[in-house]
C-alpha cells in the first residue's frame, strides 16, 4: 500500500465551506494505492473489486476518529482500478483519491 501526497491548496472549497473562526484552512489531496501482484488477471481484478467496499467503510469511519485534532473533514473524490507494471512484475492497483480538510490557528508572535 502506498499513500502519496498529491497536492495541497489553501482556502475553503465548496464542499468544506463553513465557519473557520479565523483559522487557516488547507486541503490536502492524497492517493491511497492498494497493490495486488498479478498472478491471474481475472482473479486479481475480482479481488480488487471486493476490496472497494471495505476501503469505503474505512474512509467512512475515519472522520469519526479524532485524527489527532488535525483533520476536520474527509472526502473520497475518485476510485479506480488499473493494471500496471512495477519492477518487471505485472500488478493490479486499486486507487482512491481523497481530500482531507485541515485547519489551524495562525500564531502571531
Amino acid at each position: 500500500m502506498v499513500i502519496p501526497l498529491l497536492s495541497g491548496r489553501h482556502g475553503a472549497h465548496d464542499l468544506y465551506s463553513g465557519d473557520t473562526s479565523g483559522k487557516i484552512e488547507i486541503i490536502y489531496t492524497f492517493a491511497l494505492r492498494h497493490v495486488f501482484r498479478r498472478n491471474n488477471l481475472d482473479r486479481n481484478l475480482k479481488t480488487a473489486y471486493t476490496f472497494i467496499q471495505p476501503w469505503l467503510s474505512f474512509f467512512t469511519a475515519l472522520p469519526n476518529q479524532t485524527l489527532g485534532g488535525i483533520g476536520r473533514l474527509m472526502n473520497v473524490t475518485r476510485i479506480s482500478i488499473t493494471q500496471s507494471g512495477q519492477g518487471g512484475q505485472p500488478i493490479v492497483v486499486l486507487s482512491f483519491e481523497f481530500e482531507v480538510a485541515t485547519e489551524f490557528a495562525p500564531s502571531y508572535t
